[in-house]
């Protein structure tokens, strides 16, 4: 996984995205790293398999949350209200393993994590660019 360079406790914001290509059934993830104002990093993964929209979204924030520092506190921007939703409501019955996954990197790093939602394919460059990400990660 690659390296971002953070400054050191600033909290940090992370605009994610996931994506999923019909054409091949692939998906990918996308995140942006901003700090006091400015664009720190960026990353994608590819998802190989039939991976819902929904998972895709969930992967993002699981991609993101591994490159943060540890101790550190992370606001994370999603355009995807259910994932907000869930996530607020703590229901994980909506990709359970995921969001373990993402709870216990959360946890094992003592990172102090919020989400929240941000409306997608609107005026955000850094939700533009997340998606963005994404989908060239998909379709690559």
């Amino acid at each position: 996984m690659m390296q971002i360079n953070f400054p050191k406790n600033r909290p940090i914001r992370a605009y994610t995205d996931g994506s999923h290509n019909p054409n091949t059934g692939d998906s990918g993830w996308g995140v942006v790293f901003v700090v006091d104002g400015a664009d720190v990093g960026r990353a994608g993964g590819k998802l190989f398999g039939n991976i819902d929209p929904f998972r895709a979204e969930v992967h993002a924030l699981i991609g993101a949350v591994k490159l943060t520092p540890p101790r550190s506190t992370v606001t994370f921007h999603t355009d995807s209200l259910f994932v907000v939703t869930v996530f607020g409501k703590r229901h994980f019955d909506q990709a359970p393993d995921l969001w373990k996954a993402f709870m216990d990197e959360t946890k094992t790093k003592d990172r102090i994590v919020r989400l929240e939602w941000v409306k997608g394919h609107a005026d955000n460059p850094y939700n533009l660019e997340a998606d963005s990400i994404a989908r060239r990660v998909a379709e690559g």
